[in-house]
């Protein structure tokens, strides 16, 4: 629950508590990403394409003053670890992003951040499961907000029908019969959605991307 913490409510318990005397401490928020982007400082510069993949200080990747792609980007958003830095090391001409679970307040605004400076759509990976399928709908905002074109990428039904696979818990369920009632639920994350209930399987990505 400590991801939906905003920077305010964080403040506002350091303030009243003193978070530190009580051994809480938080990690610096930080983004993975590899691409062929440029960020830029005043005059210091750091290019992402020589390096597989980098890990970027939020506060600090919000204080660019110019972020530059050698083409239009596209961000290709990576739930798990493996499949992302495997991916990065084989794509060099898309800008790929790890998205660390369920995205938090801070990831959002680095990507509203990246794509205010360089526009581009989106390709959004994640688990083959009602959990994946929360996540895809969460890390979308920062595109549908600008209007931005986002898709998924590498999630169908007949890659959740090949995998390897596990069966759908209570809480699974829950999390489908969300996807299934919200109004704003795009038609391809329904039917995947409704394909997860129907056969009672998940799988997660590490298996295939």
């Amino acid at each position: 629950d400590t991801k939906s913490i905003t920077d305010t409510e964080w403040d506002w318990l350091d303030q009243h508590l003193g978070l530190a005397d009580l051994q809480i401490q938080t990690f610096t928020p930080m983004l993975w990403l590899a691409g062929p982007l440029h960020l830029q400082w005043g005059h210091r510069a750091l290019d992402l394409g020589l390096l597989d993949h980098q890990a970027i200080p939020i506060h600090q990747l919000l204080s660019t003053s110019a972020i530059q792609c050698d083409r239009q980007p596209t961000y290709w958003l990576i739930e798990n670890r493996t499949s992302f830095e495997r991916q990065a090391r084989l794509h060099h001409d898309k800008v790929l992003i790890w998205m660390p679970g369920r995205p938090t307040h801070a990831w959002l605004n680095a990507m509203g951040h990246l794509l205010d400076q360089a526009p581009g759509p989106a390709l959004i990976s994640a688990d083959l499961d009602p959990s994946g399928l929360a996540i895809v709908m969460a890390a979308c905002q920062p595109w549908s907000r600008r209007q931005l074109p986002w898709q998924m990428q590498d999630m169908s039904i007949p890659q959740l029908q090949a995998a390897r696979h596990w069966p759908l818990g209570s809480h699974d369920h829950l999390l489908l019969d969300t996807l299934l009632t919200a109004l704003d639920t795009p038609a391809d994350v329904q039917v995947l959605a409704q394909a997860m209930r129907d056969s009672g399987r998940k799988a997660e990505q590490e298996g295939w991307l």
